[in-house]
This record gives C-alpha cells, sequence and structure tokens, in this order.
C-alpha cells in the first residue's frame, strides 16, 4: 500500500454538535497526506516522497517513499492536507509541528489552479505523545489507526446539551459562591500586585502560557477563514507580477514568491534553509488575507476588444484576493502607524481579477496606517491619537515606506480619508508635512474627510472623490495579459488608509474598484460605453468587497468592516447602523483585553522578538483574567430567565458583564503576543513579572470641554446631512428625576438645534459614544419650559 498515489474522494459527514465540525460536509479531491510516527520520527508520506523529521532534534530529513520500508513499527495516525510548519514558543518547551486537518475549496484560478481555506489545524509536539484534543482525518488504507472522531460517543451527551447543562451548573455555581470567590480572587490579585506572590518559572507557568498561544493560534486559523493556500498557484504574487520576465515560472512556487505576503515562511525555516531541490514539494506559501471566487452570468457581449474572443462563453470569472503583509502584523492598537524599517501596520494589497475567455485583466489597491509614528495608548473607548517620535526620525521611515512601494507600483497616489478636525488632526496633519518634506513627484497626495463629505451617513458622497481622481484611474490603467502576453500594465497604484484602514478605507476602495471594472468591461467588449455594470456584476462585486472589508477587519480589529451594509448594498440601513453599534464595542472589547496573546501568537509565527512590554502586558492580563475569570467564566445562558429568579438573575448578568469587561478590556495584550509569537519570535528565558506600574495606566475620561466639544461635532456629522442648516448644538445634563441624575455633571444629553428641526442624542460619557437619538420637527413643538436646574 506504501509508495501510492493517495486520491481520496471520498465525502467526510460530522455531525453540526461535534467539536470538529470545522470539516462539516468536506468533499475533498486532492494529494492528501499521511501522518506516521515512530518512536523516533514523525513521517509525512506522499506519492513517491516522505518527510521524515526527528523527534528530538526537530531537524528535517527528505526521502522517498520506499524508505518507509526501514521504519521500526510506524503507526498511521491519520491524513492532512498541508504541513504548515514548526512552532517553537519557548526555548524549554517541545516544538510543535503545525498541520492542516482541514481545508474548504474556495474555487479555482483561471488556469484551472484549485485555491484552499484552511478552516482548521492542529499542533502536534515532537517530543511527547500527542495531546487528548488531537484529531485529524482517518486514513482508510491503515486500520491501526486510532479513532479521532469518536469523542461524542466517550461524552455520553450531545455536544450542545452538555454545554448547556455545564454553563447552568456554572453559573448558579458562581452564584452561590460568589462572595468567597471574589474575597479569595482580589486577595490573590493584590498580593500579586504588592510582590507578595511571584509569577514562578516553573513547568506548570510555561505549560498554561503554551496554551494560551496554542488556544489563540487555534482561533487565528480555525475561526477566521483567514489563511489561504494553493499548491498549484502563487497565491502571493499579483497577476501583473506574475507577468514580468524576471518572474521564473520554471522554479518551484515558493522559490518564486513575494516575501512581503509569505505567512509562514518562518515556520518552515528549517526546510527552507536546506540545500538542493528535495525539500521544494513540502514547502507551500500561504498567505493571511481573503480570496473568493465567483462565477457570474455573462449578458450579451457588444464587441470584443480582438476577432478570437470566444463568444461562446456565458459566464466571466470574478476573484478578489487581498494578501495582508507579515511585515509589522499584528492587531488594531498593538501595531499603529510605521517602524524603523518603514513597515506600515494593517498594509494589505488587495487584485481584483477578472477572466473572460483567454482575457484576465487585474487591477491592485494597497491600503497601510499612515507611515508616521503614533499610537493610541490608554483603556478609553476611542483613545486620541498621539504622535511618538521627532520629525527627523520619522522623515526617515516615511522615506523608506514610500522609496519600497515606488519600487513596486511605480507611482503612488495616496488618498487620505483621516478626519482634518477632531481627535484625528493630528494624525492627518503629520501625514501632509510629511508628503510635503519628502517632495516627491513620485506620488500624490488627496485628503478626503470622509466623515465630512458623508455626513448624516451619505456614504454615497464617495462619488465626489471618485470623480476628482477621474484622471488619475484614467492614467493608472491596469494588467492586461491574454494567451498571447501582456497587452497593458498597471502603472502606478493607490494607497488608501483612514485611521484604522478598515470600514472607510473599504467603502472606497470599493468605489474605486467598481469604477475601473466598468472601464474594464468597456474594454473586453462586455457593455458598452457609458453603461453602468450589469446588475449581476454590480451586485457580486458589492457582496465580495463587503465580505473581503469583513475579514480584514476581522484579522486587524476582531470584528467585521463598520458601514458594510453600504458595501454590500450601496445603500445605509437603520439594521447596519444597529450592527455597527454591536461591532465598534466589540472592537473596544477585543483590542484592550483580547488582543495580547494574539499579538504574541502572530509574532511568533513570523520570527519576531517579543518586547519587555508584551511580557509585562501579559502577566497584568494573567491576574486580571484570574480574577474575571473566577468571578463568572461564562455569561448567563439564554433560557435563565425562564428558571431563576429575579435576585439571582439580575446578579448574574451584572457578574457576567462585569467580568467580560475587564477580560475584553485587557486580553488585547494576549492576541498581540499570540501574533508575535506565530511570525517566529523567540522567546525570552526570563519572564518578567507583573508591575502594576508599567502595566498603563487608564487615562482621564472625565468632561474637558475639549472632549465636550469632539462629542458635539461628532454627533452634528452624524445625524444632521447639512452643516448649513444648523443653528447650535449644546451638550446638556439629563434632569429629569425619571430618566436621569439631577446632581450628576457630566453631559449626558446632546441637542442640535436646525432650521426645521431639533434632535435629542444620548451619549454615554462609559462608552463615548451615541446611544439612540430622536428627531423631532420644529413644527411639532408646543412649547419651552426653563427648569430649576441649570448648568
Amino acid at each position: 500500500m506504501r509508495g501510492e498515489w493517495t486520491e481520496w474522494p471520498w465525502r467526510i459527514d460530522v455531525s453540526n454538535n461535534h467539536p470538529c465540525a470545522a470539516i462539516v460536509r468536506l468533499h475533498v479531491l486532492q494529494r492528501a497526506m499521511e501522518v506516521l510516527q515512530t518512536d523516533k520520527y514523525y513521517i509525512f508520506n506522499r506519492g513517491q516522497d516522505s518527510l521524515w523529521c526527528d523527534r528530538r532534534t526537530g531537524q528535517f530529513q527528505a526521502k522517498t517513499c520506499w524508505d518507509l520500508a526501514s521504519a521500526e513499527n510506524p503507526t498511521c495516525l491519520g491524513i492532512i492536507h498541508l504541513l504548515l510548519g514548526k512552532l517553537q514558543i519557548h526555548p524549554d518547551l517541545s516544538p510543535r509541528l503545525v498541520l492542516v486537518s482541514g481545508v474548504r475549496e474556495v474555487g479555482s484560478l483561471a488556469e484551472g489552479q484549485r485555491v484552499w481555506c484552511i478552516t482548521r489545524v492542529v499542533f502536534l509536539p515532537l517530543n511527547s505523545p500527542p495531546d487528548a484534543d488531537f484529531s485529524i482525518l482517518p486514513c482508510k488504507k491503515h486500520a491501526n489507526h486510532p479513532s479521532s472522531l469518536s469523542g461524542e460517543k466517550k461524552l455520553g451527551l450531545p455536544f450542545g446539551d452538555l454545554q448547556q447543562k455545564v454553563a447552568l451548573s456554572k453559573t448558579f455555581g458562581t452564584i452561590r459562591s460568589v462572595t468567597s470567590t471574589i474575597k479569595s480572587a482580589t486577595v490573590n490579585a493584590a498580593a500579586t500586585a504588592t510582590g507578595q506572590s511571584k509569577v514562578r518559572r516553573d513547568g506548570r507557568d510555561r505549560d498554561r502560557y503554551e496554551r494560551r498561544v496554542l488556544d489563540e493560534l487555534s482561533k487565528m486559523f480555525n475561526d477566521s477563514d483567514s489563511f489561504y493556500f494553493s499548491s498549484e498557484a502563487d497565491l502571493t504574487s499579483s497577476l501583473q507580477r506574475q507577468s514580468l520576465s524576471s518572474y521564473d515560472r520554471s522554479l518551484p512556487i515558493w522559490r518564486r514568491a513575494n516575501d512581503n505576503f509569505f505567512w509562514n515562511r518562518h515556520l518552515l525555516i528549517d526546510l527552507i534553509s536546506q540545500e538542493g531541490s528535495n525539500f521544494d514539494v513540502w514547502i507551500v506559501p500561504v498567505i493571511q488575507g481573503f480570496v473568493q471566487i465567483e462565477a457570474v452570468p455573462l449578458d450579451a457581449p457588444i464587441s470584443s476588444p480582438d476577432d478570437s474572443v470566444d463568444k461562446s462563453r456565458d459566464h466571466y470569472t470574478l476573484t478578489l484576493i487581498s494578501r495582508r503583509s507579515r511585515y509589522r502584523a499584528g492587531t488594531r492598537y498593538k501595531r499603529r502607524g510605521v517602524d524603523e524599517e518603514g513597515y506600515v501596520a494593517n498594509y494589505v494589497e488587495t487584485e481584483q481579477i477578472v477572466s473572460y475567455s483567454h482575457h484576465r485583466v487585474a487591477f491592485v489597491q494597497v491600503r497601510g496606517s499612515v507611515p508616521v509614528f503614533w499610537s493610541q495608548p490608554g483603556y478609553k473607548y476611542r483613545p486620541p491619537p498621539r504622535l511618538d517620535r521627532d520629525t527627523a526620525e520619522t522623515s526617515l521611515a516615511f522615506k523608506k515606506h514610500f522609496e519600497r512601494e515606488v519600487s513596486h507600483y511605480d507611482h503612488v497616489s495616496c488618498i487620505s480619508l483621516v478626519e482634518q478636525t477632531g481627535k484625528e488632526k493630528v494624525i492627518a496633519d503629520a501625514y501632509l508635512n510629511h508628503i510635503f518634506m519628502l517632495d516627491s513627484s513620485d506620488l500624490t497626495f488627496v485628503t478626503f474627510d470622509f466623515h465630512e463629505y458623508c455626513r448624516g451617513m451619505r456614504y454615497e458622497n464617495v462619488s465626489v472623490l471618485i470623480e476628482g481622481i477621474e484622471d488619475c484611474i484614467s492614467k493608472m490603467l491596469y494588467c492586461w495579459v491574454d494567451k498571447e502576453g501582456t497587452i497593458c500594465r498597471q502603472s502606478g497604484v493607490f494607497r488608501v488608509n483612514c485611521i484604522d484602514c478598515l470600514d472607510r478605507t473599504n467603502v472606497v476602495q470599493t468605489a474605486i474598484a467598481k469604477s475601473v471594472l466598468e472601464g474594464q468591461f468597456v474594454k473586453l467588449g462586455m457593455i458598452p460605453p457609458e453603461h453602468p455594470l450589469p446588475p449581476a456584476c454590480r451586485s457580486t462585486l458589492q457582496i465580495m468587497w463587503a465580505n473581503n472589508g469583513d475579514t480584514i477587519s476581522k484579522q486587524y480589529a476582531g470584528t467585521s468592516a463598520l458601514k458594510g451594509d453600504f458595501t454590500r448594498t450601496g445603500e445605509r440601513r437603520f439594521a447596519g447602523m444597529m450592527k455597527d453599534g454591536m461591532n465598534s464595542a466589540n472592537r473596544y472589547y477585543r483590542n484592550h483585553f483580547l488582543d495580547a496573546y494574539r499579538q504574541v501568537a502572530i509574532d511568533v509565527m513570523l520570527g519576531l522578538e517579543l518586547s519587555e512590554d508584551q511580557w509585562q502586558e501579559i502577566n497584568y492580563v494573567e491576574t486580571l483574567l484570574n480574577v474575571a475569570s473566577a468571578l463568572m467564566p461564562i455569561g448567563p445562558p439564554s433560557y435563565m430567565a425562564e428558571i431563576a429568579p429575579g435576585n439571582e438573575k439580575y446578579l448574574a448578568s451584572a457578574l457576567y458583564s462585569l467580568s467580560r469587561y475587564y477580560m475584553n478590556r485587557f486580553k488585547d495584550a494576549y492576541r498581540q503576543a499570540t501574533i508575535d509569537h506565530l511570525l517566529g519570535n523567540p522567546i525570552r528565558d526570563d519572564m518578567i513579572t507583573f508591575n502594576p506600574e508599567l502595566a498603563g495606566e487608564e487615562e482621564e475620561s472625565s468632561m474637558t470641554p475639549e472632549h465636550v466639544k469632539h462629542v458635539i461635532d461628532d454627533c452634528k456629522k452624524l445625524l444632521v446631512p447639512d452643516a448649513e442648516t444648523i443653528l447650535g448644538a449644546w451638550g446638556l445634563i439629563d434632569a429629569d428625576p425619571s430618566t436621569g441624575d439631577p446632581d450628576q455633571t457630566d453631559m449626558d444629553i446632546i441637542l442640535v438645534l436646525t432650521r426645521d428641526s431639533y434632535y435629542v442624542a444620548q451619549y454615554d460619557e462609559e462608552t463615548d459614544q451615541i446611544l439612540r437619538y430622536e428627531r423631532v420637527s420644529l413644527i411639532d413643538l408646543e412649547k419651552i419650559e426653563m427648569g430649576p436646574y441649570t448648568w
């Protein structure tokens, strides 16, 4: 049986309640890879090749399938799709092999190359037996495979019912013991903060740390649909890069891959550093980003760009590929701005490709953080940005960044959507000043205050920007190739950014992509000049870009993109506004509590070194997690309202809200640290103990005149489309005894008066956001009363 091709077009059906539901009803037709275990080696066998990993040293050897005859008592663990690489979390911990055990076929590119999305990874320790929860697909060839899909039978309960019973038990158990738990957790936290309880550097501490990092890595790969690969196509390179004469297609994919987007390069460094070509078959680049491929019905073509176009084709393929840079990768509040080498946070290259007959046209845009040294410290809901370096230091990094961009894309057209007033002004001014100082003929700079132009949620006003850059779009062209070669090339790139390079950026990039696509369709003879895109194309395009925005946002901010309803439908809807509110609050929780370990995981994967501040934050978060988890490890189940007494229900809800606030507020440190691990960061031996003075202090959130002004200005932009109709706006206090507190001094109501109506908005100072508002026509105003309270 050994040594033969393992083609397995069989179907796997797994219960939706099973923990391994990531591989539900997966239809796989590809070369599978067997995982064999001996006392000395882990062996990966596929076709005529085998890869041997020494379990003691971690070294790899490339052999043939015939060498399996020399293996001593091999046991088949099962089948995987891909070896992602080898992960070293800490020098004192066993290295782990990262294996792809679940995939989803995204589709096929123009030349038939299949693209896969990673849906599940597992971690196989080298120096110890597989973990209890290790499970991969069973191998049909080997009867001695230990079943990994029998966990549900062992449970004795359906997985969903078991979770419900555990949740109920934990909820009421926590309520009964809450007093003693709070006291114990508080005492332990105080002891830690005063140095009475030190973080011990023993095996238990390292194991707990490893579990946290592995948990974050699992979430990144298993829950986000963010990692993609193809053993047949180079996903790291744009169509234009692949059409260059310097691009050698005779080389293995990894040898011609764009290093900027080769996310598992560090994990594969032991294979990459080997001499010879025996290891090439095992090295498959993985990108983080987004891929969607859709076949779209074609309306009858009007004309063709040449007589050779096959008019019998009844559809074309629309492909969207986003590639996230592995440099300065991380999470929203842990990675901002630029680094010393000129790499920026949240840098993503997005390529839109149309394939019709033997023609392929592609257009590339990029997004990336404002390339100056800046950050948003503190734990306020919307902390104000600040500059971190002086002009001289920033100028060097700024220059490096744009020199690299120009070398890759030629001319760079920068579109800044950052607000020109308010909190973001400091970043907008710094960006513009450094553009003037650089004084490069290879740069075009456009400012478009998105919130000002689109005030009142009129995002269709982005058309003002598109009309203003029409000449740039026309001169930039796009990449067009057919079976004879390159017809034209894209000469430049749009670099779009807002503060986060997420929501506003996605709306504008979608509009640019739509404008370019209209011109491409005309050239391909698919629509006549001056005609809009066909409805099927327009709908597909909007959905794809909205999905792209959601995925990119989840990778950086932890939630879906805001304003996604406009990207999908071209309209701003009330339901979308409500969803934005939830996503905005969820971002706050994740960014300030969930991201520290996630950042560590990314850095470890990419081979970056963890900073001292990261270790401080991790230990700080660990203490808070212990307190919060002891208070309420899970939320009240949905059925609790039906069975719990009133007081217990309110107590449980209050405890849950309290603990989730602290958990989500600080766990951001874990998320960022996990990303750092993922990038291949060596782990330091000296784990720094908790120091509250170095953990960061809460910024003062009390009302200041400047803060009140920013809140009122934001409210005016959000609620009133036409600024000229505003007569005045004031911050007030809700003094109604039934709804407010007459004794408070902080603003919680905003009144905006226009020529024909007034708006009353409720403001929450704790979360720094508008909760709800009401518009009343002045015609309906019956009387105005003066109350006894003044401010």
